[in-house]
This record gives structure tokens, C-alpha cells and sequence, in this order.
């Protein structure tokens, strides 16, 4: 870019505003953790389709960092494709980055990229947007989803539908908690296609960290009955719960197969602990209230939905309580 030279002052001064508002644009992209996280999860190698891109910063950082060949930004709102053209314009990659007005995947056509972006939404649109489009969303070789509540719905629709969530990301962020994951499609990765290090879902099973909630049973029966009275459990009904098929699926609809292999078997994951801390505390408090209103009042019978209410609190609450009995229990056994 020219700087200064032979043109005219007002000239040479226009190229000089235009070239610093590029710069302090590159500047500003400097990534929430969110962004960065959700980057941080794309195969290198992969064409990106990012559904509801907002300003396009994720597609700008992966193109800048040479980690993807290109883009498609996609989104429902005016407002939005305007800030992110206005951003790929001042940082010299549209000819890389394709935007596109779209109500989730109406506008995409299957085949037109490997990776799917999708965040900055709930679970609940999130997954509307998948159910209107299945077909479209299974077809790319991995999904890095991000919503932001419900997430439990999200990740039902994924198992449902054949997918392997191989790897989840946990932190807070500007005072807000959040989960990444990066999912395998079932018939998305194929042997002959050309992206770095992709394999078939079917042949990537052992790509997907999980708890084993068998060898964590094990563990537990092996422990002394001074362990089990010291932790306050019964240990022939914990390992009850942990053998059920029924446990392991809402467990890790919950929170994250990935996250719940290294909470409870590796001993990490300290920021899902404090969340999981507060939520407890949270939900006990609630189910002091709740309890009340169930009760009713001067011998009155209390509210079905207060009773309703309160028996998926004390469900969520036995969850959370048997999450830290493993954890603790594990640890005494030496599995941590």
C-alpha cells in the first residue's frame, strides 16, 4: 500500500486513515476464549461453512493463520453479513471467504465445505436448525457446535443420529461458563476424501474419550467398606447406578462424554468441578423453596407442578452427588 510519495497530501493522508483501520481492525481481532476455543477445534485443511457468523471473526483468524483454504459465512441477518464483509473487506480476504444470507442451512449445499461452525446460540435453536436440515448436517465431516443453554438437547440429537462427539472444551469466560465440541459426522468422513488426519466415524470410535463406567464400578467394589463409610455412599447402589445404560446416556447428554471421561477418570477439568459445585449448591437451595410450595400449606395438599418441579431438582441434585462420589472414591483408589 502507498503510503506517502508523489500524490497529493489529502491522498497520501487517506492511504495513511485507510491502512491504520486495517491495523486496529487486525487488532481488534484478538479472540474472546469462546472464538478462540471454537478455532482451536478446526481440522486443519477443512473448507469452513459458519453458521450464523456474526462478524465473521472466527473465518478471518483460521484464514490469517493459513489453517483453512476457505470459507462460506452464512447468516440470517442483514445487519450481521454487512459487518462481516465490512471486516473481510478491510482485512484483504474476500476473494477467500464467501458470504451468504441463509436461515440456517437453507442456502448451503451439501458438499460446499468439510467443517460446520455453529455457535452463538441456544440448544434449542441449535437444534431446531438441525432438525430442519439433517440431511445437510450430516453431510460435513465434523461440526464444532457451541451453544450456549440446553445443551443437553444439542448433544441428544447428535448421538441420536450416529455422531461422535470427539472432543469438548470446558472454561469460563467474562463471567459466563461454556462448552465447545467438535463432532464426527457418521456419513460425513469418508476413506478417499483429502483432509488432514480424517478418518470414518466408524473407524473412529476410540477418537471419542468417555467415562468407563464399568472400570469405575470395578474400582469401587474393590474399595475397603472404611472408604465407602468415609465418603458416606453405599457402594453396592453406586455401582448400581453406574451399570445403567440409563445413567450413562443422560449423564452425558448432560455434560459432555469428553468433559466426564476427564473429570472423573483423570482427575481434571477444575473449572466443570466449580461449575458443578455452584450448580449443586444452586440446585439444593431451589429444592429448599420448591419443597415448600409441594408441601402446601395449613394441611393443603401443595401444586402438582411444584411436586413435579421438585422431583427433577432432587433427580439433578442425586446426578451431581454421585458425579463427586466417583470422583472422590476413584481418587482413593488410585485412578486419578
Amino acid at each position: 500500500m502507498r503510503i506517502c510519495g508523489a500524490n497529493s497530501r489529502w491522498s497520501s493522508l487517506r492511504d495513511i486513515i485507510i491502512y491504520l483501520h486495517i491495523r486496529e481492525r487486525q487488532n481488534l481481532l484478538t479472540l474472546s476464549k469462546r472464538l478462540q476455543a471454537i478455532c482451536d477445534m478446526v481440522t486443519p485443511g477443512a473448507r469452513i461453512c459458519d453458521v450464523g457468523c456474526d462478524h465473521a471473526y472466527a473465518d478471518i483468524r483460521l484464514l490469517q493463520e493459513g489453517k483453512i483454504p476457505h470459507a462460506l459465512a452464512m447468516d440470517v441477518a442483514d445487519g450481521p453479513l454487512a459487518s462481516a464483509r465490512s471486516n473481510l473487506e478491510l482485512t484483504e480476504l474476500t476473494e477467500r471467504c464467501d458470504i451468504r444470507k441463509s436461515d440456517g442451512l437453507a442456502a448451503y449445499q451439501a458438499g460446499e465445505a468439510d467443517c460446520m461452525i455453529c455457535a452463538g446460540m441456544g440448544g434449542i435453536l441449535m437444534r431446531t436448525l438441525l432438525e430442519a436440515e439433517p440431511e445437510k448436517a450430516l453431510s460435513f465431516r465434523e461440526l464444532i457446535l457451541s451453544p450456549q443453554s440446553e445443551i443437553y438437547l444439542v448433544r441428544e440429537w447428535l448421538f441420536a443420529n450416529g455422531c461422535r462427539i470427539s472432543d469438548e472444551s470446558f472454561f469460563e469466560d467474562e463471567g459466563k461458563y461454556y462448552t465447545v465440541m467438535k463432532v464426527l459426522c457418521p456419513d460425513g468422513l469418508r476413506p478417499e476424501q483429502d483432509m488432514t488426519s480424517a478418518k470414518p466415524v466408524k473407524e473412529a470410535d476410540s477418537m471419542q474419550e468417555r467415562p468407563d463406567w464399568q472400570a469405575l464400578a470395578e474400582r469401587i467394589e474393590g474399595l475397603s467398606e472404611e472408604d465407602l463409610k468415609q465418603a458416606m455412599v453405599s457402594g453396592k447402589e453406586l455401582c448400581r447406578i453406574l451399570r445403567d445404560p440409563g445413567f450413562h446416556r443422560l449423564t452425558e447428554e448432560r455434560y459432555g462424554p469428553c468433559i466426564l471421561h476427564r473429570f472423573l477418570e483423570e482427575g481434571k477439568e477444575p473449572c466443570f468441578q466449580e461449575y458443578l459445585t455452584q450448580t449443586l449448591h444452586s440446585r439444593l437451595k431451589v429444592a429448599e423453596g420448591v419443597s415448600q410450595a409441594a408441601a402446601g400449606a395449613n394441611g393443603e395438599e401443595g401444586s402438582s407442578n411444584a411436586r413435579q418441579r421438585l422431583s427433577e431438582l432432587w433427580g439433578e441434585i442425586g446426578i451431581l452427588q454421585t458425579l463427586f462420589a466417583v470422583r472422590q472414591l476413584n481418587k482413593r483408589k488410585g485412578g486419578v
